[in-house]
C-alpha cells in the first residue's frame, strides 16, 4: 500500500499488487474553532509534523524563516518527529524552536492545535 500515485508507480515495478490507498484525516478530531485563541502578540507558530528521515526537507525553509525574522516577525516553529536529531532550522537565529522528538499518531489533533501554519517542505524530485 501507498499513500501517493508516485508511490504507487515506484512500488509497482517491485510488486505489481501494491495499491493506492490515500491517507486520510479523521476530521472529528480537529477543532475547527481555533482561532478565537489567536492575539496579536502571540507568536506565529509554523509547524512541521514527521519522521526523523524527513527532517533534511527543513532546509527549504531556512531561507524564508530567515527573513521573515529579518522583517521583524516573531516566530514559534514546532518541529514533531526529531528523534532529537540535528535539523537545519537550528542555524535560524531569532527563533523559537519547540522540538517534540516523539509522538503517536492519537496526538496528531493536539499537535496540530499548537500550530498557525503548517508546512510540508518537499524538494522537487519524483
Amino acid at each position: 500500500m501507498a499513500g501517493s500515485q508516485v508511490l504507487v508507480n515506484f512500488a509497482r515495478q517491485y510488486n505489481p499488487s501494491a495499491i493506492f490507498m490515500p491517507g486520510s484525516v479523521t476530521i472529528k478530531h480537529y477543532d475547527s474553532n481555533t482561532m478565537d485563541d489567536i492575539s496579536e502578540h502571540k507568536p506565529l507558530c509554523i509547524g512541521w509534523v514527521g519522521g526523523a528521515s524527513m527532517l533534511k526537507q527543513l532546509e527549504i525553509l531556512v531561507e524564508p524563516i530567515t527573513r521573515l525574522v529579518e522583517k521583524g516577525y516573531s516566530l514559534n516553529i514546532l518541529i514533531a518527529g526529531s528523534k532529537k536529531n540535528s535539523q537545519p532550522l537550528n542555524r535560524v537565529k531569532g527563533i523559537n524552536i519547540i522540538d517534540i522528538p516523539d509522538y503517536v499518531d492519537n496526538e496528531i489533533p493536539e499537535l496540530i492545535k499548537q500550530i498557525d501554519i503548517g508546512v510540508m517542505p518537499l524538494y522537487d524530485y519524483p
